[in-house]
């Protein structure tokens, strides 16, 4: 969804409650109804993914998201991957690394994750609850 089509939200990206409710259950339903293997509702991420990234990134301007399986047969390892965006550009590592190349050996990652996919973790009491 555009930027466009989303509905006419807070300047600082805030979603209304309810709205925010209504999305959730529309994946939930989605999910139910797809009858698909991938059954994860949320994602728990620590704010210390945030703080790390931002500690070591200090300027930048947005975060990617992707989701990533562990298990590429076992969609309950899905994970969320915090990438960094600067300068307009992703920073998947911290360079120069350990042996003096710009990340050639990709040792210094700057890619963080600590998320945990609910289900099958639940680390927050379910909606109401």
């Amino acid at each position: 969804m555009s930027k466009k089509d989303q509905k006419n939200y807070d300047s600082d990206g805030t979603v209304p409650v309810p709205d925010a409710m209504k999305m959730t259950e529309n994946w939930k339903t989605y999910l139910a109804e797809s009858k698909q293997e991938f059954n994860v509702e949320s994602y728990y991420v620590p704010i210390s993914s945030f703080q790390d990234l931002l500690k070591t990134n200090p300027t930048a301007e947005a975060v990617k998201v992707c989701i990533g399986l562990a298990d590429p047969n076992n969609p309950a390892t899905s994970q969320i991957l915090l990438i960094p965006i600067v300068d307009g550009k992703i920073k998947p590592y911290i360079g120069p690394d350990k042996h003096g190349g710009v990340g050639d050996d990709f040792t210094d990652s700057n890619i963080y994750d600590l998320s945990q996919p609910e289900p099958p973790y639940r680390t927050t009491p379910p909606h109401g609850k």
